[in-house]
């Protein structure tokens, strides 16, 4: 039985983070080669490109574009672990709707339109966290400490 193992994007695994997730999905598929499957490690890239046949993918893909097309294939048929829904639901602009629907407690989240000017009356007095919408961290400044409004400013221009 042919599987198929996807690694995660680059640009989803900034610095140590790449190297550590290839080493993960590198012994998964070992452990289930020593079980009697084929397994083949690709990027999205490839497996997109290619025509494959599998039983299965399993797959560490973070990035909307891969999701969404590997959300297709699932659609279409293909047997897929790590759900492309469940990873999207990790995303920060989906995970405090889906923790609050399952009564789980979360700090109090607001989404805001980077390319907006900030609301009068925002207090971040004490500090806050701002943070990519979207996937948890591509590089190191996508989760910032604010301790100032102007501080918040030149946070969400450079996330604009």
């Amino acid at each position: 039985m042919r599987l198929i193992g996807l690694f995660r994007e680059a640009e989803c695994s900034p610095g140590r983070h790449r190297s550590n997730d290839a080493q993960l999905l590198e012994q998964v598929a070992q452990a289930l080669r020593q079980r009697g499957f084929r397994v083949d490690l690709m990027t999205f890239e490839d497996a997109a490109a290619s025509r494959w046949s599998a039983a299965m993918v399993f797959s560490m893909c973070q990035g909307r574009p891969a999701l969404e097309a590997i959300t297709r294939w699932e659609l279409s048929g293909a047997r897929v672990v790590n759900s492309p829904r469940a990873s999207l639901n990790t995303y920060r602009d989906r995970l405090h709707a889906v923790m609050h629907a399952a009564g789980i407690p979360f700090p109090p989240t607001r989404l805001v339109a980077t390319a907006r000017e900030i609301e009068p009356g925002v207090d971040v007095n004490g500090g806050v966290w701002l943070k990519r919408g979207d996937v948890h961290a591509s590089v190191s400044s996508d989760v910032q400490w604010i301790d100032s409004i102007d501080g918040l400013s030149a946070g969400m221009r450079e996330f604009a």
